[in-house]
């Protein structure tokens, strides 16, 4: 393999070992000296995706016959800095230690992630998508734009994790960790967060249209503008949640304990909120056309200036009912 160079007019033809971290049968051309071409970016850092040649590794993925040594070989590019924007996808990495790496860029598509160590790990506009991370620890890390869609993340650590604008459609977090996250404008859009802890976050304009949040603890959250359109919220934990601006328009909040939330200005028509635990949440100014609250305790005096057309409220037979409730 050979390396053309052309410096100040002069061509240069260079060998280049095969153990380079580009991988076999990697051939560039430079037109004029620029010491960016030299750049780790070069070095093992970015490669050509055309051919699947795994970074640092110099072959695919299918090819490597030791993953255990490479995994070893990895994790020290990791902690020379050498991983950013790394080509690494189908790779096998479970139980790797990327602790404080920098990933940044990198494509990690459809590798395999289990167990693997990620605390504080820079993984800004990653590729993760179809990974499988499940009991993966990304405590602290920065996904801020990362890719995520169809992955497995069940019972992983995300706490203090920054989510914003990340994509995880269609991913799965059952029973993981996620307390303290920033996920600003994120796409849960038809994810999976059964049994998921997601106290004291910060979801604003996030989308969760359709997903299922069955028995998610949303605790304290900060979910101004978030899409909850849809969603499946059976029995979740929404206390003390500002909702300001929802829309939830279809979501099933049968049995949400939803004790000091507010909803403001937030779209909340046809929702089941059947056995629901609204009677100390604040309603202002919402619309509520079509929602459900058979079964709830309920007062009117937590519902000022909102749109209540077809709402059906506690029939007189139920349990806890406010009998001033009126439909009215």
């Amino acid at each position: 393999m050979a390396l053309e160079l052309c410096i100040h007019g002069v061509a240069a033809r260079l060998a280049v070992p095969r153990c380079l971290p580009f991988g076999r049968g990697f051939d560039c051309t430079f037109s004029g000296y620029c010491p960016e071409k030299f750049s780790p970016i070069l070095w093992g850092m970015s490669q050509p995706k055309n051919n699947d040649i795994l970074a640092v590794l110099g072959c695919r993925a299918n090819e490597v016959e030791d993953w255990a040594a490479a995994r070893r070989q990895l994790e020290v590019a990791a902690g020379d800095g050498a991983l950013k924007g790394a080509f690494l996808r189908g790779a096998r990495l479970e139980g790797a230690n990327f602790e404080n790496a920098d990933l940044s860029g990198a494509d990690l598509s459809g590798a395999i992630l289990t167990e693997a160590n990620l605390r504080g790990a820079r993984l800004i506009l990653s590729d993760l998508a179809g990974v499988s991370a499940s009991r993966a620890d990304f405590t602290a890390a920065d996904l801020k734009g990362a890719v995520l869609k169809s992955s497995n993340f069940e019972m992983a650590v995300f706490q203090d994790c920054d989510l914003s604008e990340c994509d995880a459609s269609s991913a799965c977090f059952d029973y993981s960790m996620l307390e303290g996250i920033l996920a600003k404008q994120s796409k849960f859009h038809n994810a999976s967060l059964v049994g998921a802890s997601m106290q004291k976050s910060n979801l604003l304009e996030a989308d969760f249209d359709s997903a299922n949040m069955t028995t998610i603890d949303m605790n304290q959250s900060q979910a101004i503008s978030v899409r909850l359109t849809d969603a499946q919220l059976t029995d979740a934990f929404m206390a003390s949640c500002d909702l300001s601006d929802a829309n939830c328009d279809g979501a099933d909040m049968s049995g949400v304990d939803l004790k000091a939330s507010f909803f403001a200005a937030a779209s909340l028509e046809h929702v089941n909120f059947q056995k629901a635990l609204v009677h100390e949440a604040g309603f202002d100014k919402c619309t509520l056309n079509g929602s459900d609250f058979r079964g709830c305790e309920v007062s009117m005096g937590c519902f000022k200036e909102c749109q209540m057309e077809g709402v059906r409220w506690p029939e007189s037979g139920d349990e806890g009912v406010d009998s001033g409730v009126s439909g009215d």
